[in-house]
């Protein structure tokens, strides 16, 4: 087999690989944050379809919808595609803020964001004095 071959079959196992943890993940977070898909489609925009499709792991979301899906549940890509377990750590307050931010509608979202970002501006305008 050429190098060409075994590029191509360790990309699609990569591929594979992702779609498995995406499809795991959506579980776990949607299990552990009592969301349904049609939540999820309020929350996101993204088709009640298109989330069945992640479930199941017949496709991937694209990077834009990676972080709409991440982002419902308080988290960042990063953290979302973790392969430390389906359990994410996080601090009881952290937890909070997520199952506060899941219900939120996106224009509330983008108040409370620039809410916080106020509040680090300022911090940061403090320290600097």
């Amino acid at each position: 087999m050429s190098k060409a071959s075994n590029s191509g079959d360790d990309t699609q196992k990569n591929s594979s690989r992702i779609v498995e943890i995406f499809s795991q993940k959506l579980h776990a977070l949607c299990e552990k944050n009592g969301m349904t898909k049609y939540r999820l489609f309020q929350l996101t925009g993204v088709t009640q379809t298109n989330l069945a499709h992640y479930m199941v792991g017949k496709s991937a979301p694209s990077l834009a919808t990676l972080e709409k899906i991440s982002r419902a549940f308080g988290l960042t890509p990063a953290q979302f595609l973790s392969e430390s377990g389906t359990d994410i750590e996080q601090s009881p307050e952290q937890r909070e803020v997520a199952s506060l931010w899941a219900e939120l509608n996106l224009e509330d979202r983008n108040i409370v964001l620039r809410v916080i970002q106020g509040l680090k501006l300022a911090e940061t305008s403090r320290t600097e004095e």
